[in-house]
């Protein structure tokens, strides 16, 4: 697999030309924390590649990725993915981000708006969402930290970075090959099924770096005023029981004009669970960003 040396560490990437169509529009895929370019295959990319030239990577520290000792803010990952698309010649590309990815994607879309032809958000939480978490009760935290304490796990649904320690307490437990029990299995099957020991074991390399935890954690950035700004077809989706719902509400004021879908009895991973609605829900808007439109598009989706 291709990898390119973008501000001194290594980028793994892929690029799978479009089917179709040699002058195709580009296609970024960003995944999130923890996971890899592998979060998109096979389903997705199949999918767009009928329609666009995709290009996927790995975020720094994750992957076949460098892990250095820092530069794990959405500011810096941007700059590495701005030197990657100029390394691949890209001008100008169609986003779709996931979780963190998404704050990647907005952090390079604020400094490049004119390299954006269009972004689309998977549940992505920003730290503006996070500081009104205690507004929109979170139930399903709960359950599953009560579950997870009913085995000696400890872990807390009321901190803000809830995600980011569950993402940890699964990786120790894959990189120990634990068994998980079936209730845990049952609650957390997307993310269990998805962390195979390698990718356990790259989250816990990166975590245990000097600047990671601080910097994932540190204030992002994309304030309202910043993102007020962009003049571009937007979208986010999320899941009906995720936790990034207090970043929707903060969005939706922000981004009137934009398209917000919600995917009922889905959590934070429902890009994997509900990959063909996604693919839908992703086409039609495309469709309906073009001018003139290609399809019609069905306003606030839920599925």
């Amino acid at each position: 697999m291709p990898s390119a040396e973008i501000n001194g560490i290594k980028l793994n990437y892929m690029r799978i030309e479009c089917t179709a169509n040699e002058a195709a529009e580009e296609l970024v895929l960003i995944h999130g924390l923890a996971t890899s370019l592998a979060f998109w295959c096979p389903h997705y990319v199949e999918e767009f590649r009928a329609s666009f030239h995709v290009t996927l990577y790995d975020l720094r520290g994750h992957g076949r990725s460098s892990v250095p000792q820092g530069g794990y803010t959405p500011d810096s990952m941007a700059r590495d993915l701005a030197g990657l698309l100029e390394f691949l010649g890209i001008e100008k590309a169609h986003f779709l981000a996931h979780s963190y990815g998404g704050a990647v994607a907005l952090c390079h879309a604020c400094r490049r708006p004119d390299s954006v032809a269009s972004l689309v958000l998977a549940d992505t939480h920003l730290w503006e969402g996070r500081k009104n978490a205690n507004r929109f009760p979170w139930k399903q935290g709960r359950d599953i930290a009560t579950l997870l304490n009913r085995f000696n796990i400890p872990i807390d649904s009321e901190d803000p970075f809830f995600g980011y320690h569950l993402l940890t307490v699964i990786a120790r437990m894959k990189a120990g090959q634990a068994s998980f029990a079936p209730e845990i299995k049952q609650a957390l099957g997307p993310l269990i099924c998805r962390f195979d020991r390698r990718t356990a074991l790259k989250w816990l390399q990166l975590v245990a770096t000097e600047a990671a935890e601080k910097e994932i954690m540190a204030p992002d950035g994309l304030c309202a005023d910043r993102l007020s700004r962009l003049e571009l077809p937007l979208m986010a989706m999320y899941g009906e029981h995720s936790q990034a719902l207090p970043t929707m509400h903060f969005l939706k004021d922000v981004w009137p004009q934009a398209d917000f879908h919600i995917f009922r009895n889905a959590g934070h991973f429902f890009p994997l669970s509900r990959q063909d609605e996604v693919v839908e829900t992703c086409h039609l808007f495309w469709s309906k960003s073009q001018s003139p439109p290609l399809a019609p598009l069905r306003q606030h989706l839920v599925y």
